[in-house]
């Protein structure tokens, strides 16, 4: 049986805290395997569609700064939730601006049993090759 390489930056968790005023606040944090911690902060509207999105902006905040990368110009567009292929899973579409052009980047990850830990997933299968830390 062939060994999983060691991945550069690791999930630890994605979380959300209900603040009342149909308001929350969503963190993603990602750890090194050095143990640097990375968080991802982003507060919105506590609907359902609006929690998924700032989840996927707060794993990309993360994901910039575990990259090192302040000043990207990558974009969290949409997530979406289906099911259409049997499994239920989580497909992110992500923006990046380079050289002037738009290039899309999609994401997916099959909902397990966290339906943010995969959202969190579908943005670093995204962003991996461009960010470097997967």
């Amino acid at each position: 049986m062939m060994e999983r390489p060691s991945r550069q930056v690791q999930f630890v968790s994605a979380e959300v805290e209900n603040l009342g005023d149909n308001r929350a606040r969503v963190q993603v944090k990602l750890r090194r395997a050095s143990g640097e911690l990375y968080i991802g902060t982003v507060e919105g509207p506590a609907s359902s569609a609006d929690t998924l999105q700032a989840a996927a902006q707060a794993a990309m905040e993360a994901a910039l700064q575990a990259a090192g990368s302040v000043n990207s110009e990558l974009a969290v567009e949409k997530v979406q939730v289906n099911d259409s292929l049997g499994p239920k899973a989580v497909f992110v579409a992500i923006t990046d601006q380079y050289d002037r052009r738009v290039r899309p980047l999609i994401g997916l990850c099959v909902v397990h049993a966290d339906l943010l830990q995969a959202v969190a997933f579908a943005v670093l299968n995204a962003t991996n090759r461009i960010l470097g830390i997967g």
